[in-house]
This record gives C-alpha cells, structure tokens and sequence, in this order.
C-alpha cells in the first residue's frame, strides 16, 4: 500500500526515466565485471614487469644489490690498484732522492779530501822553503860550499842540514837522480861520536818516487859531521830542481 501511494505521488514519465537509468547501470556493470575486467586480468598475468631504476614493481631488488657488490667490489680493487701504484711512485722517488743525497755527500767528501790533500802539500811545500832559508844546529844556510865549514852551513844546491853541535866535513853529497823530478825531501839521520851517520830514513817530502828517496837516503849516509860526544839527530833536506 505504501509502494503504491509512493509510485502514485511520481509522474509516469519520471519512474520510467528512473527505471531506465538503473536498468542502463545493472547493464554497464556487468558489462564491466564480466568483459572488462576478465581482459584487464589476462594482461597483467601473462606480461613481464621490467624494472626501470630501483622500482620495487620490477622486481628488481636483488639484482640491483647484486650489481651493487659488484661495483663496489671493482671500486675497492680499483682503490688498492691506485694505493699499490701511488706506494711504488712514493717508494721511487724516496729511492731518487735518497741516492741524490748520498751523491752530493760523496761529491763532497772528496772536494774536501782533495782541498786537504792541497793544503798538506802547500804546507810541505812552504816547510821545504823555510828550510832553505832557516837556520839549522849553529844554524844558517848559505850557498857557499866550504870543506870543514862550521855547524849550519848548506851548499850551492840549496840543500841544508840540521845537527846540533856538530859540523859538516867536507861538501854535502847530492842524491842522483835522471827524472824530470821537482820537491823536496828531508831525511831524518842519527850520527855517532865519529860523525858517522848510521842511519837514516825519510821524515817528510813532496816526492813518491821510491828511487829519488832510497838515494837520498844513500846520499845522507855518506855524509860527514864532526866528531863529538854521544849520538845525536838531526835532518838533512834535499831539493830537487827540474832538469
């Protein structure tokens, strides 16, 4: 009784507009349940999903952490390749400069040792030249030659003796020798009571060659002093001029 006051209150025009509307939506609904969304469900089962980036839809988080490890596992050995490289360049060039530096100290050292062995030679050089002009025992040098001259005397050659209290007899023999040989050496001699010298050795000089010294060792042997008491030393210096 309610329905039918309530369908008589509505104009016949407006319950069949009504009718035909939810008739035409009954209709697009099953159309959509029964056709549409079948299709809609076919696709997505039977398609593949590819991952673009680090969508999770893609299904692409494992592989995205596999490609990760990876990465970072080439820039780890790409690291240490660079530090083992940079040690090798560190080591080369410690080695470089290390090497320079025990260079430079050598080149030094033996600049100085030869600075040294100038100066050691200079100064011999100036000791053999005091010597000529010095005094020695009663002490001068001169060039006179005198037999039985009297303590100090030195000869025309420029050689010259050192012995205290006794004098020289006769002239003072010359070592011989042929070379081309310019210096000095000083003979160091020990004469008796006679004035015999019985011995004699090479005290200090500018020349190495073993010939020139055993004859100036020879020549002091020879050479004659006064007579006195007890055993006394002294030195003779030869200088050798160029021929």
């Amino acid at each position: 009784m309610r329905i039918d006051k309530f369908l008589h209150k509505f104009p016949k025009s407006k319950l069949y507009a009504w009718t035909g509307t939810i008739v035409s939506v009954i209709i697009i609904l099953l159309i959509l349940f029964f056709v549409v969304l079948p299709e809609l469900q076919h696709e997505e089962d039977g398609g593949l999903m590819i991952s673009f980036g680090d969508a999770v839809e893609g299904g692409g988080t494992v592989e995205t952490s596999v490609q990760r490890v990876e990465q970072s596992s080439s820039t780890t050995a790409q690291e240490k390749d660079e530090d083992v490289l940079t040690q090798e360049d560190a080591s080369v060039a410690l080695s470089d400069a290390k090497r320079r530096q025990e260079e430079a100290a050598r080149t030094e050292a033996e600049r100085r040792l030869q600075e040294e062995r100038r100066a050691a030679q200079q100064a011999e050089e100036l000791m053999g030249d005091l010597f000529n002009s010095s005094t020695g025992g009663s002490g001068r040098t001169t060039g006179e030659t005198i037999a039985g001259n009297p303590v100090g005397k030195g000869n025309m050659d420029g050689n010259s003796w050192t012995l205290d209290g006794r004098g020289l007899l006769g002239s003072m023999p010359r070592p011989a020798y042929s070379t081309n040989t310019e210096g000095y050496l000083t003979v160091e001699i020990r004469v008796n009571d006679a004035g015999e010298v019985i011995s004699a050795r090479i005290q200090k000089g500018t020349i190495s060659d073993n010939t020139i010294r055993n004859s100036a060792i020879e020549a002091a042997k020879k050479t004659r002093f006064s007579s006195g008491k007890g055993t006394v030393t002294g030195t003779i210096t030869y200088n050798f001029k160029l021929n």
